[in-house]
């Protein structure tokens, strides 16, 4: 309820984990769904309060797509977006507009909050 996840012309790829390791120590390596060269794929997830996470937001290059990680907050429903955004890489002038205008979107959700009764945020969580 909660959640929103949508794709299209994907595909799995097999790459390193982002997670912290002891010195020395290869990253694992995990299966991860990504776009191929015109493909798109996106979680979101509505989450209660905020939370610091290990990842900051921004974007990581994962050879075959780049992988965003965005965070918007709402203060006023005390509730964050937590958002994984994968397109393909190369294209550096479309896709930068792209995830500009994705993430000015994203920072915008309080509103659609305030509209459609913000107050259930994180019930299922419960």
């Amino acid at each position: 309820m909660d959640k929103l996840h949508f794709e299209g012309v994907t595909r799995l790829y097999v790459a390193r984990a982002i997670v912290k390791m002891s010195n020395g120590k290869q990253l694992p390596m995990v299966e991860l769904r990504g776009p191929k060269n015109v493909g798109v794929g996106c979680e979101i997830a509505l989450r209660k309060g905020f939370q610091p996470y290990a990842r900051s937001e921004g974007a990581t290059d994962r050879k075959h797509f780049t992988e965003y990680i965005f965070y918007p907050h709402s203060k006023r429903h005390d509730c964050h977006l937590f958002v994984t955004l994968r397109i393909p890489s190369g294209e550096e002038t479309v896709s930068k507009g792209f995830v500009e205008d994705f993430h000015n979107e994203l920072e915008s959700f309080d509103k659609l909050l305030a509209k459609n009764g913000g107050s259930q945020i994180g019930e299922s969580e419960r």
